[in-house]
């Protein structure tokens, strides 16, 4: 007759934790801190998109901006942006369409950015004293004198800047406008159209208030022969929109770190840094956030100002 004193315990039965569930247990720790300390280097963010209308001046620098641009906004979103670059209105809202993060353009585009789609994030702005936001002008030649309504009085001598900026066509409503007025190619520089107004191409042309003041500044345009009068307010000019599929703090967040890129002090990140170096390339020095109360105040005041043709 056996001892019962002698009879062996079951594993997994009262008295003790099953080995197989220690063991499978240990081994989702280990997996668990493995993935901590050692992530797989195979595992990425999705990419997002950051679209560019590039314009057609200066290539290189604009080149270097575009590049220096979308590393910085990569930084802040964490994660990699493929970058867009279009160059009329068309396809641009055809891109637009498809979704992006971040968008980068001249005001007027952005005005025509679906509003449930895009929302504004900052402005360019220059360093004081200057005004942080540009007028449009119209710069004409004093011996013809300055009609009120130039671009039907003079159409074929009228030039804008470009077709796609307040600071260009904001003073004309779209429909008090003649087809024969000419349109610059690069809205970020109405330097070409200032050039073809002094060598006699034309006699009145709207352009950015900074690049109207550049030329009399250098002496490209002389006082006595040209004059220059303001015809907008201060507008935004060339503007950074972001996805309201992002939330309304995160937009305000990323507002307020690009807003502190110009404030004297060097950035500290050494995208920061490039960024702010290359932003001359299209006039700017740094930028400003740009509230929705004031974008759609734009928005209103200015809804008829586009001509249909692409630039």
């Amino acid at each position: 007759m056996s001892d019962p004193r002698s009879v062996e315990k079951v594993p997994g039965r009262a008295g003790g934790l099953p080995r197989v569930t220690i063991a499978a247990a240990l081994l989702v720790l280990l997996l668990a801190l493995g993935a901590v300390l050692f992530p797989r280097s195979d595992v990425h963010s999705p990419e997002g998109r950051l679209l560019v209308l590039v314009g057609w001046g200066q290539d290189g620098p604009r080149q270097e901006l575009i590049q220096n641009l979308g590393d910085y906004l990569t930084d802040l979103a964490g994660r990699p942006l493929e970058t867009v670059l279009v160059r009329d209105r068309d396809r641009f809202f055809s891109e637009a369409n498809q979704g992006a993060d971040f968008v980068f353009c001249p005001d007027g585009l952005a005005l025509g950015l679906a509003g449930a789609d895009y929302a504004p994030l900052v402005a360019g702005n220059r360093k004081m004293p200057g005004n942080l936001r540009p007028r449009g002008t119209v710069v004409y030649r004093r011996g013809m004198g300055l009609p009120s309504r130039p671009w039907e009085e003079a159409a074929g001598r009228t030039v804008f800047g470009d077709s796609l900026s307040l600071v260009a066509v904001g003073a004309v409503p779209h429909k008090a406008r003649s087809g024969d007025c000419a349109f610059g190619p690069d809205p970020y520089d109405h330097g070409s159209v200032l050039h073809a107004l002094r060598l006699g191409a034309f006699d009145f042309a709207f352009v950015r208030q900074w690049d109207a003041e550049a030329f009399f500044a250098s002496g490209l345009l002389d006082p006595d022969v040209y004059g220059m009068e303001m015809v907008t307010d201060p507008v935004p000019d060339v503007v950074l929109m972001a996805s309201r599929k992002v939330s309304l703090v995160q937009r305000m967040a990323w507002a307020e770190d690009l807003s502190l890129l110009d404030l004297g002090e060097p950035p500290i990140t050494t995208a920061g840094r490039d960024l702010v170096h290359s932003l001359s390339s299209v006039g700017l020095s740094g930028f400003q956030v740009l509230l929705e109360p004031d974008f759609e105040r734009l928005r209103g005041e200015f809804s008829d100002r586009w001509p249909p043709a692409a630039h």
